[in-house]
């Protein structure tokens, strides 16, 4: 089969998903034009609407020059939808953008393209429920923005779940959904398979000294002052702890960071299990601590064999839980390797790509298949509960309930509101 995937990717996903599918023997058209700055795809086709794309990016909402380049954007993705719309059957989209915001579905549908759209995190999360604008804004929460940012993801998902055939999403980013949603989980995580060739050459480290590593994208919202702390407070006890901790640094720089280290930090305030971090350390056979209120409920949402076997904990409960294992050096391995083996076996680009087969023709197992209205998580990422509750208070108080957005959903409205004034 011919799939296109593109026109934006998250964390190379796409481009490790395309890698698969062509081992399984599809034709795979993948283009990015959009932001790589760490580096995970390689592609060299249509430079200069990539290059566009970036100067768009570069200047404010309403300035005068992102106004007048913007009509160069619009006929550059035109130029790139004609090219492309007969050399695919099926059309791949990360939730951020196709050629058209969405609004370009109902003619890829007119000409018998089957569509799927895949969520990755922050393309689908309410923004009042993220601690995104904190990393991104260097500011306090402004209710009006989060609000205009929140409409924005929700008009476009309303596009989505009415042209697309089949969308993928996490459970805990789901609010704004109405539609039945295939969980990531089922697919999971393609990894490059160039680090199976690292992970054979991964030797031990030889010294007593413990080396912790952090690698956060957004420092503040991945809770990256408080795993500071933690390890700060612990090499009072123990001097041979290292606490590495790297920002804006290429894939392959993370890579070779992990390779180095005994234990990784993901994040602390995480709305999902396992991100692209974590299926990097698993196949380097790394032990990962991943925090997040998620870790409540994903026993009851998600199936057991969809849950990695990653470390992954309350946020109250991190500081133990890193203390533990940093005093338990006999476990590292055996965690490891667990990680390894789930991992390789069920995120392989080829196997992902067999799932995506499958759900281009409906197929996906009845089990992984959800009801976003079903469906009552409400701490979102990036904040504390503390902090959630003060910033739903703020926006609730400045703009209303109604300004939550949903409407479709009055149960999930009414537990947001009840949570945050308790």
């Amino acid at each position: 089969m011919r799939y296109f995937l593109g026109i934006y990717d998250a964390a190379g996903y796409l481009y490790k998903l395309g890698k698969g599918l062509e081992e399984n023997n599809n034709i795979v058209r993948y283009i990015n034009i959009g932001n790589d700055r760490f580096k995970y795809s390689d592609t060299n086709e249509y430079g200069i609407s990539r290059k566009l794309e970036g100067l768009l990016t570069s200047y404010p909402a309403g300035s005068f020059r992102r106004f007048t380049l913007y009509p160069l954007v619009i006929l550059s993705r035109l130029y790139i939808l004609l090219n492309e719309i007969f050399k695919s059957d099926v059309f791949i989209f990360s939730g951020t953008q196709s050629f058209f915001d969405f609004y370009d579905l109902p003619i890829l549908k007119l000409f018998g393209k089957t569509i799927i759209v895949m969520y990755f995190g922050s393309d689908a999360r309410p923004t009042y429920l993220s601690g995104k604008h904190i990393d991104d804004h260097n500011t306090s929460f402004t209710p009006k923005r989060s609000y205009y940012e929140s409409k924005k993801i929700k008009n476009r998902v309303h596009r989505v779940e009415k042209w697309s055939h089949y969308i993928v999403n996490h459970i805990g980013t789901s609010q704004f959904f109405t539609r039945k949603c295939v969980m990531f989980s089922y697919l999971g995580i393609p990894y490059d398979k160039s680090l199976l060739n690292l992970e054979k050459s991964n030797n031990e480290i030889l010294t007593n000294r413990i080396r912790v590593l952090h690698a956060p994208s957004r420092p503040k919202a991945k809770g990256s002052a408080v795993f500071k702390r933690i390890i700060s407070e612990l090499k009072t006890n123990n001097k041979e702890i290292d606490y590495i901790e790297i920002t804006n640094k290429t894939n392959n720089e993370v890579i070779k960071e992990i390779q180095a280290c005994d234990i990784v930090l993901d994040e602390l305030y995480s709305d999902m299990p396992l991100a692209t971090l974590g299926v990097e350390a698993s196949i380097l056979k790394k032990p990962i601590i991943v925090g997040g209120y998620f870790s409540r409920y994903i026993s009851k949402s998600t199936p057991k064999k969809a849950i990695p076997p990653v470390i992954f904990v309350e946020p109250k409960l991190i500081e133990g839980t890193i203390v533990d294992l940093i005093n338990h050096r006999t476990n590292w391995k055996t965690i490891g390797q667990m990680q390894y083996l789930y991992v390789k076996e069920n995120y392989s680009p080829s196997v992902v790509a067999k799932k995506i087969e499958l759900l281009s023709i409906g197929k996906v197992p009845d089990e992984y298949w959800f009801s976003p209205i079903d469906e009552d998580y409400i701490h979102g990422w990036g904040l504390s509960e503390k902090q959630l509750k003060t910033q739903l208070r703020e926006y609730i108080e400045e703009l209303g309930v109604e300004s939550l957005l949903l409407q479709h959903n009055l149960a999930l409205k009414d537990k947001l509101v009840e949570f945050c004034y308790t």
